[in-house]
């Protein structure tokens, strides 16, 4: 047996080495195709595919090529080297942008819609100039694009500002008051059209109370931080009825309606 054994003869496969090299070249020839389409598409197609039509959709009073000039469209961008992120980003960082959005539609066109902010009252910064801006129901402060008094809106006043607030938020402890007044604007216009100026009278950092100036009276009301419907019907009623009463409106100087009851304060000479 041992003969037998020390006699056999040993083959080798050469078959599956074979395999091996035959897959490597393939492997290889494919990534080398692949490479060069990629370099043609880059070099040879992807300048030739220009976008040829931007469809723009927005509420904000200002001209197409205004916009444009915001997004960075110079309008000779092609079509797969434009970053629709970066052009979103950039209306976004507009204030009066509430949001945007960019979709792509091969082959040669972006269609791009702009969300204004709509403004909910003018704001007065407090600086020596004057400056008027205005304020959405979020609380972000944007510069109007016509004068505040053609917007018909209240005027909030009472907040400073260290440096300008353009594109700012308004601090969190305002922005129930600023639901309450959108919530008015919409459901009780009429309600909202009574309001000349509510201005902020800060009662420690995180809380304030609301003076209210009516259009029609000179009076100032002094409420809580909510801006309720009934209440202010109630709060125009009373003054109402004061004006109806010949010279007593005139020794009144303030009204407070924070305990639910009405308290007449009086000048000095009373």
């Amino acid at each position: 047996m041992a003969d037998m054994v020390l006699g056999r003869r040993v083959t080798r496969n050469h078959s599956g080495g074979k395999r091996v090299v035959l897959a490597l070249c393939v492997a290889g020839c494919v990534l080398v195709l692949i490479g060069l389409g990629e370099l043609i598409f880059h070099v040879a197609i992807a300048p030739r595919v220009r976008i040829e039509r931007v469809v723009l959709e927005s509420d904000l009073p200002m001209t197409r090529d205004d916009i444009f000039a915001l997004a960075g469209i110079r309008g000779d961008e092609h079509y797969f080297s434009f970053d629709a992120e970066n052009v979103r980003a950039r209306l976004e960082a507009f204030p009066a942008v509430r949001s945007a959005k960019v979709e792509m539609s091969f082959p040669d066109t972006v269609r791009i819609s702009v969300a204004a902010r709509t403004p909910l009252a003018v704001l007065l910064t407090g600086s020596s100039n004057g400056t008027a801006l205005v304020v959405d129901e979020e609380g972000y402060v944007f510069e109007p694009f016509a004068s505040p008094s053609e917007y018909g809106l209240p005027v909030l006043s009472g907040l400073r500002f260290e440096r300008s607030p353009i594109g700012a938020r308004l601090p969190e402890s305002l922005h129930e008051t600023l639901r309450d007044l959108e919530y008015l604007r919409l459901h009780s216009p009429a309600t909202a059209a009574q309001l000349s100026e509510l201005r902020i009278s800060r009662r420690g950092e995180y809380e304030h109370e609301l003076v209210l100036y009516p259009v029609h009276h000179r009076i100032p009301v002094r409420i809580g931080s909510r801006l309720d419907e009934e209440l202010l019907r109630y709060v125009l009623m009373v003054l109402d009825v004061l004006r109806r009463h010949e010279g007593y409106e005139s020794r009144i100087t303030e009204l407070d309606f924070r305990t639910g009851e009405v308290v007449f304060r009086l000048g000095e000479s009373e």
